[in-house]
């Protein structure tokens, strides 16, 4: 008896937990790209103490990001649910244009920032890319 309580209580409590999880996900997803690059902005302000020069250019320069990401993002969706994969010289290119792209968002950081600023910006970046890292690895372990 105390063992199927037991399952029961564990059954239930993973249950609840991948809802829980579930939820979070979708939450994110219907975020706007103003709403999100408004919320990074926010984030970045108390982070990087900006001036209100700095958050207008930052603004645009973050709203146009997330248009790409958007429109990446909508081509994406569109394959996924083709079932269409990739092939490994699309991939290589998608891959290259990404890189391409963070070189342009460091240059145009550069341009924004101050050193002191730029220098704590691209330490916060490096650590959320350990910390994805991680996760995808605890992702991958899990399976």
């Amino acid at each position: 008896m105390k063992k199927l309580i037991i399952l029961l209580a564990l059954t239930t409590s993973c249950v609840t937990f991948a809802q829980g999880r579930q939820g979070a996900i979708e939450n994110r997803d219907k975020k706007s790209p103003e709403e999100r690059v408004e919320k990074q902005l926010t984030k970045m302000t108390s982070d990087l103490v900006l001036d209100e020069k700095q958050v207008a250019t930052l603004r645009d320069v973050l709203t146009d990001q997330a248009k790409k990401r958007q429109e990446k993002m909508a081509v994406y969706q569109v394959n996924k649910e083709a079932g269409t994969a990739l092939s490994k010289d699309d991939k290589k290119a998608l891959l290259a244009e990404m890189k391409q792209n963070q070189a342009e968002m460091k240059t145009k950081m550069k341009e924004v920032l101050n050193a002191d600023q730029y220098a704590k910006w691209e330490k916060n970046q490096d650590d959320k890319r350990e910390k994805m890292i991680e996760k995808l690895k605890d992702r991958r372990g899990a399976r």
